[in-house]
């Protein structure tokens, strides 16, 4: 789970979908706005469209937390990011979401390398 510091709160997620830039890839979209915040925080939505089951929403989100809160030291500061999956993975390993959320933020030019 990332540290509360690095979540975005949910009343800011709505603001940065509505504004964001927007980066589709795959069954992932990643959304963000530039802040002046000393970190980048981020949010996932997972739709019920994508699953009806909680559990299986909630097991997409911590795969994806993961994956982000191995990249963060490489991720530049001051973000908001919300990352949107917009179609189910399937059965889907860490490793797996750690290239595909890698390959979005690079894709975003959120990686600072």
């Amino acid at each position: 789970m990332l540290p509360s510091r690095y979540r975005l709160p949910s009343p800011l997620v709505r603001r940065v979908l509505a504004k964001g830039k927007r980066t589709p890839f795959d069954e992932l979209s990643l959304t963000s706005v530039s802040t002046n915040e000393v970190v980048s925080r981020v949010a996932f939505v997972v739709s019920t469209k994508v699953d009806k089951r909680a559990t299986a929403r909630n097991r997409i989100k911590r795969i994806l937390s993961e994956s982000v809160w191995q990249l963060l030291p490489s991720i530049r500061v001051g973000n908001d990011i919300v990352f949107v999956v917009r179609r189910s993975p399937g059965p889907i390993s860490q490793k797996q979401a750690e290239e595909k959320v890698r390959s979005l933020l690079q894709k975003a030019s959120l990686l600072a390398l």
